[in-house]
């Protein structure tokens, strides 16, 4: 199937966006097309990518630009940025240097997900902030 093409699922589409946040690093092979997904201003797309542990340059670039978004994108795009380890990197630098809503936003998400990980209920198959939830 073409990228259009699936484009035209909806709520399907939106479904699987989720159910790849929730898988986590296992959807990582995904990257690409919630990297599309993410672009074309899907926020849950963001959270996807922040779960994936690693990403690439590319969608590094894309989650920084997308710091001065809009709200829900922009809080979504920092927060996956700071779960993927990526929030020193020079593109996201370049960004939060050249703008101070970028610069409280991954503040903001810094601190969001720290608290948040420091609160997991202390069980044994409790996962942080940045994991997805599944496995």
């Amino acid at each position: 199937m073409e990228a259009y093409e699936y484009r035209k699922l909806g709520l399907p589409l939106r479904c699987a966006v989720e159910v790849a946040a929730q898988l986590g690093r296992i959807a990582k092979p995904l990257e690409r097309h919630l990297r599309e997904e993410f672009k074309k201003g899907d926020h849950r797309a963001a959270k996807a990518l922040g779960m994936l542990g690693t990403i690439e340059q590319e969608t590094v670039a894309a989650l920084a630009e997308s710091l001065l978004g809009g709200p829900d994108l922009s809080h979504e795009s920092a927060r996956a940025l700071v779960c993927c380890g990526e929030a020193e990197n020079p593109e996201v630098r370049k960004v939060v240097e050249s703008s101070e809503k970028a610069k409280a936003i991954l503040s903001w998400a810094a601190s969001y997900v720290g608290r948040q990980n420091s609160h997991k209920p202390p069980i044994v198959d409790a996962q942080p902030l940045c994991q997805g939830g599944w496995l």
